[in-house]
C-alpha cells in the first residue's frame, strides 16, 4: 500500500514537474522572441530614421546650392533689363491653367544689351556656372511668358511656351515681393527654383528663374542602398502620392499600390507594422515587420523591411 502511494506521488511530483519545465521553457521562449522583436523593431527604425534625415540634409544641400547660384546670377543680370524697340517676336503659348493656346506677340527683352529672347545663350551661360537650368521670362499683359532657356523643354511641348497668367499663384506672389522660391516639376524631375523679376526703372518686364535638382538621384541612390538590413535586407523609398517606388535596387518606377500594406503606409506615413505576409521583392510570402517614415521635403516614404526568419530562426 506504502508502495503504491509514493509510486502514485513520484508520478505526480514528475509530472507537475515537467508541466512546470514546460511552462518556463514556454515563458522563456515568448520572453526571448519579446526581446528579439523589440530588437528587431529598434533596428529597423533606427535605419529608416537615419535615411529620413540623411535625404533631408542632401535636400538642405540643394537649397544652399541655389542660393549660391541666385547670387552668381544677380551679378550677371542685375538690373539691366529693357524692353526693345525694335523686332517683334511671336510665341504660341499654353496656359496650364485653362488648357487654350494663343499666340502673343512681343518686342524683345534685352539683358544687359543682349536679346533673351528666343535666344538662349545669356540662358546658357548661366547655366553652365552652375550646373542647373536658367531660364527668361518677359511680363506681358497677359501674365509671365518664357521666352528662352538653357535646356530645350520637352518634345511634347517644343514649340510652345510656357504661361504663367496673370491673377494666379506665381505672377500674384512674384509681382508683389519681387522673388520668390518654391519646388516645381518639369523635365521629369522635382527642382528647387528661384525667381527674381527684372525691372526697367521701376516697371517689371521680366523674370528670370533659376533652378537645381531636388537631389542628385545617383548620389541620393547609392547613399539610401548602401545602408545594409540584418539577413541581407535593404530599405526602400516610395513617392508618398502615387506608391511608385522611387529608390529600389531593381523595381523603380513601379507602382506597388497593390499591395494593402503600402496603402496602409500611404495612409499613416509614419510607423510600424508588426506582421505583413507580401513580399514585394519576390514570391515569398514569409512574414516581414516594416518600419517607415516620412520625408516631408520630398514627399517620399522611406520603408525598412526584414524577415522575421532571419531573428526568429536563432530560437528554433
Amino acid at each position: 500500500m506504502k508502495h503504491r502511494l509514493s509510486r502514485k506521488l513520484s508520478i505526480v511530483f514528475t509530472t507537475l514537474f515537467a508541466v512546470v519545465l514546460a511552462a518556463t521553457a514556454v515563458s522563456v521562449h515568448w520572453t526571448v522572441r519579446r526581446e528579439l522583436a523589440r530588437t528587431m523593431r529598434s533596428n529597423l527604425e533606427t535605419a529608416s530614421d537615419l535615411i529620413r534625415r540623411l535625404v533631408e540634409t542632401r535636400a538642405d544641400e540643394r537649397w544652399g546650392a541655389l542660393a549660391g547660384a541666385v547670387q552668381m546670377a544677380d551679378l550677371i543680370v542685375g538690373d539691366g533689363a529693357v524692353v526693345g524697340a525694335g523686332d517683334r517676336y511671336r510665341y504660341t503659348v499654353y496656359d496650364e491653367y485653362t488648357g487654350d493656346f494663343r499666340q502673343i506677340e512681343q518686342p524683345g527683352l534685352l539683358v544687359r544689351g543682349r536679346s533673351v529672347s528666343q535666344d538662349p545663350s545669356l540662358a546658357s551661360e548661366i547655366s553652365a556656372r552652375y550646373g542647373g537650368i536658367t531660364a527668361f521670362y518677359q511680363h506681358t499683359p497677359e501674365g509671365f511668358i518664357l521666352v528662352s532657356s538653357s535646356h530645350e523643354t520637352p518634345p511634347r511641348s517644343r514649340g510652345f511656351s510656357t504661361l504663367y497668367p496673370s491673377n494666379t499663384p506665381v505672377y500674384d506672389l512674384l509681382m508683389r515681393g519681387g522673388t520668390l522660391q518654391r519646388r516645381d516639376h518639369f523635365h521629369s524631375a522635382w527642382h528647387l527654383t528661384a525667381w527674381k523679376v527684372l525691372r526697367e526703372n521701376e516697371t517689371v518686364v521680366g523674370a528670370v528663374l533659376l533652378a537645381v535638382k531636388q537631389v542628385e538621384m545617383e548620389r541620393m541612390r547609392r547613399d539610401v542602398l548602401s545602408i545594409r538590413l540584418e539577413g541581407g535586407g535593404f530599405p526602400y523609398v516610395i513617392d508618398a502620392s502615387s506608391s511608385r517606388v522611387v529608390i529600389h535596387p531593381s523595381i523603380e518606377g513601379e507602382s506597388l499600390w497593390q499591395y494593402p500594406h503600402i496603402r496602409d503606409i500611404q495612409f499613416r506615413r509614419d510607423g510600424f507594422i508588426e506582421s505583413v505576409r507580401h513580399d514585394i521583392h519576390s514570391s515569398d510570402p514569409g512574414e516581414h515587420i516594416l518600419s517607415f517614415s516620412y520625408i516631408r521635403p520630398m514627399n517620399w516614404i522611406v520603408v525598412t523591411e526584414a524577415s522575421t526568419d532571419v531573428f526568429f530562426s536563432r530560437l528554433r
